[in-house]
């Protein structure tokens, strides 16, 4: 669900998202747009697939 975020065809999602960082919330240590990426997928896969994962096994 969520790796469509990530998708290619998102893509200007992810370049407002690398702005956010780069001239705010990161503005002394600016991510590239791979490494935003990459700590995208990490999000994804650490956190919150293991809480929908733990969510559907409740329902």
């Amino acid at each position: 669900m969520y790796n469509q975020i990530l998708d290619e065809r998102n893509e200007q999602d992810l370049d407002e998202a690398l702005h956010t960082c780069v001239y705010g919330l990161l503005i002394k240590l600016p991510p590239t747009l791979d490494q935003l990426r990459v700590a995208g997928e990490r999000l994804l896969l650490d956190a919150v697939e293991p809480v929908e994962k733990e969510l559907k096994t409740k329902h």
